[in-house]
């Protein structure tokens, strides 16, 4: 074979993978798929510098999201990731947005109503999923208001004040964020600034209650506290902090409760949409928390244990809006700072 035709040979094979790279490429920026993800999503942009800006993002995000589903297909990632209404964001911006829990500052509390759980560390049930007894209210979405905390405080109160009285037909009642966002700040939380669930229990507690959704709607926004007494959905009697760290008092807790949970959202939790959430840059130290959602039960698929959370980014994310956690190794910081009310 003489020298000649394998250099022809090799500048073939370089061209026709150049050729495959185009193709590659025109099929990934088609058009077309930024044009279907601003219908679906109802996307528009002030000026055509923002538009091409927040277009690269999204083609940045699509290509990721396509090479960790292909690992996916290959049993190589335990979880799918998928276009949302987040995929136009860069991840700093939408951690700048969205992403606002605060570390607890036990000092604002009142000690007397703030204790550690410290009961029989194995759970009453191999699974539990607390929304097939109807006692989870439907997903909400939080917007760019930085109110996790209070979302997924509500959420514990709500499913709380449900399971006391479910000797019955449960009714999960419907409770107002907005309350815990305008005028929780004297136990330290801010707004759409951040918080902690803690500190919205302890606002439940000194206020004697917490107003109706209907009566004081979610408005993406922080405004002047309006609480009114008259309108009060529910109380709680006390609130309890889960020894920090430890799965086995959380999966005990769990199987009784509805927990408000603190994690560290990631990159890729931010465009998660199916599967066990597994994620190697996900670490468990506290002050790396940077969201709250609930735990709503746990489970096991495939010979993997999960926890089952329900988030407050609409039901365009994750599986309708709910998602499964790895359990067993505290992932995320799951186990780190969990809490629950005592209705």
């Amino acid at each position: 074979m003489s020298k000649l035709f394998k250099i022809t040979v090799l500048l073939l094979i370089q061209f026709y993978c150049v050729l495959s790279l185009v193709h590659g490429h025109k099929k990934l920026f088609d058009p077309e798929k930024w044009n279907q993800f601003k219908l679906n999503y109802n996307k528009t942009y002030l000026k055509q510098s923002d538009e091409h800006y927040h277009r690269s993002i999204f083609f940045a995000n699509l290509g990721r999201i396509e090479n960790h589903n292909r690992r996916a297909d290959q049993r190589l990632e335990s979880y799918r990731l998928s276009i949302n209404h987040f995929s136009d964001m860069e991840f700093t911006d939408f951690a700048r947005r969205v992403l606002r829990y605060k570390p607890l500052d036990k000092n604002k509390l009142s000690k007397g109503r703030f204790y550690h759980y410290k009961t029989n560390v194995s759970a009453s049930e191999a699974s539990i999923d607390w929304r097939t007894k109807g006692v989870v209210s439907d997903v909400r979405d939080q917007g760019t208001c930085g109110s996790c905390w209070a979302f997924a405080s509500v959420a514990a109160i709500e499913s709380a004040l449900a399971i006391a009285n479910s000797n019955g037909e449960p009714k999960v009642p419907q409770l107002s964020e907005q309350n815990l966002i305008d005028c929780s700040f004297a136990e330290g939380n801010e707004g759409c600034l951040g918080g902690t669930m803690e500190a919205a229990y302890q606002y439940v507690l000194d206020a004697d209650g917490l107003d109706t959704r209907q009566s004081y709607p979610y408005e993406d926004r922080q405004g002047e506290c309006r609480f009114n007494s008259d309108t009060i959905g529910g109380k709680i009697k006390s609130y309890v902090e889960i020894i920090p760290d430890s799965e086995d008092y959380l999966l005990n807790a769990a199987s009784k409760h509805v927990i408000s949970v603190a994690i560290q959202a990631t990159a890729s939790f931010q465009l998660y949409s199916g599967g066990i959430f597994d994620d190697p840059t996900c670490d468990n130290r506290l002050d790396s928390l940077n969201h709250a959602i609930a735990l709503i039960g746990y489970g096991s698929s495939d010979g993997q244990d999960y926890w089952l959370v329900k988030n407050s980014w609409g039901k365009y994310w994750g599986e309708n809006g709910f998602g499964r956690i790895k359990r067993g190794s505290n992932h995320c910081g799951i186990a780190s700072q969990a809490s629950y009310p005592i209705v």
